[in-house]
Order: structure tokens, then sequence, then C-alpha cells
């Protein structure tokens, strides 16, 4: 599951994944993963 957060919202993210015994990586989110969201499909998807 991939979560795009304002760095605000990012304790509580964190906090659920901890109680939830998940795993979690924190990083910038990518130009690729902006367009798939906005858009639905890959920037190399044929239309």
């Amino acid at each position: 599951m991939h979560v795009i957060t304002t760095p605000e919202r990012l304790n509580e993210i964190l906090g659920v994944a901890v109680r939830e015994h998940l795993t979690a990586t924190v990083g910038p989110v990518s130009l690729e993963e902006a367009f798939l969201r906005v858009v639905g499909k890959s920037i190399d998807a044929e239309t």
C-alpha cells in the first residue's frame, strides 16, 4: 500500500503501522507515483 500524505500527518501514520505490527518506509513522492495517483495509470501505459 502506498500512502501519500503531508509531513504533519506522518507521525500518525507511522503510529498506526507500529500498532498494527506493519513495516513502513518513508520517502519523497516520485513523479511516477504522483502521476499514477492522479491519472490512474502508468506514464508508459498505452492508451
